[in-house]
């Protein structure tokens, strides 16, 4: 079967080579799914303001990034429930499944579900505890490196 998908995982087979041992098929039905659960999502217009920004690098590679005017993010742990509907600014990619498969690629890094993305953000991130901090100022931290 010949559709978007199969450019769409040759495009992401070539991003991630190691994924080459899962096979072209396995890659186009993981991004299926993926397209699939993206499609049942609301969206919400916590970032409405924002725009999914594809820029060529200085390693010529293409960085997928939110941006806000001048200011830009990382996708990394973003809700996918904020990135539904937000426009896409392209200037680098040429055809529409490259484009696909470089923010796919991205907003899956850490995990092929909306769950297992906000699960992974979950467990990076510091708790606000601050009852168990120790401060030291600049001098006493300098003093304890030279101290051995």
């Amino acid at each position: 079967m010949d559709d978007g998908f199969s450019k769409v995982a040759e495009h992401v087979l070539n991003l991630h080579p190691a994924w080459q041992a899962q096979g072209h098929d396995r890659v186009r039905h993981t991004y299926m799914k993926v397209s699939l659960e993206l499609f049942g999502l609301q969206g919400d217009d916590e970032l409405k303001d924002h725009v999914i920004e594809l820029v060529s690098t200085d390693e010529n590679q293409i960085d997928v990034r939110l941006a806000k005017g001048a200011d830009v993010w990382s996708l990394d742990f973003v809700d996918w429930e904020q990135l539904i509907d937000l426009p896409i600014r392209d200037p680098v990619c040429s055809e529409l499944s490259q484009r696909l498969a470089y923010v796919l690629y991205q907003i899956t890094f850490w995990g092929v579900t909306r769950d297992a993305v906000l699960h992974e953000r979950d467990q990076v991130q510091i708790p606000d505890d601050t009852d168990n901090l120790i401060t030291v100022d600049h001098e006493t931290f300098l003093q304890g490196l030279t101290e051995d």
